[in-house]
């Protein structure tokens, strides 16, 4: 991931999404459809986006200024593109499955494999919103794996704080 002309040139070749945002929604450059509410308190993790609020928009492709977020995309991307059979994500504190729904948004474009997801999300609220967001953005959840645990070293009970302001636990 050092050479970031390679990944610049490489996602400034794209065509970002052009098209209609749901209302209450905004679209990032690969058109994945995410509510507000998911991120009313912290900035939004694919925070490239269309402007929200309906209508027809088209968003912007990332670039380095982006920072942790163009190297996230240039990574989901290289992974998409670089698949042959079956393209297998693992997504760990998941939170409303960004990530998750992008590499499938992106397979779709790029790279139309069979796809499993897997999203682990402690959070109650965080997890029904994984199950929304991808609905929202034509996935079945049925047929992907959405669990609703803490991730741990120890097969054990820990302690998690749940509900409004526990963002980032």
């Amino acid at each position: 991931m050092q050479d970031v002309s390679k990944h610049s040139d490489s996602i400034a070749r794209l065509r970002p999404w052009r098209g209609t945002v749901a209302p209450g929604c905004f679209a990032n450059f690969l058109g994945a459809q995410t509510a507000l509410e998911f991120v009313a308190r912290h900035p939004p993790s694919n925070a490239v986006i269309a402007p929200p609020e309906g209508g027809e928009a088209m968003a912007r492709l990332p670039t380095p200024r982006d920072g942790e977020l163009f190297f996230e995309f240039a990574s989901l991307l290289d992974a998409v593109r670089e698949a042959e059979e079956r393209f297998v994500m693992l997504e760990l504190g998941g939170g409303y499955a960004a990530r998750s729904v992008d590499a499938a948004l992106a397979l779709r474009r790029f790279n139309p494999l069979p796809a499993f997801l897997l999203v682990v999300e402690a959070e109650p609220t965080h997890f029904a919103w994984a199950e929304q967001h991808f609905r929202a953005n034509s996935l079945d959840p049925e047929q992907h794996w959405l669990i609703n645990a803490a991730v741990s070293s120890q097969n054990q009970p820990v302690p998690f704080l749940i509900g409004a302001g526990y963002y980032f636990n």
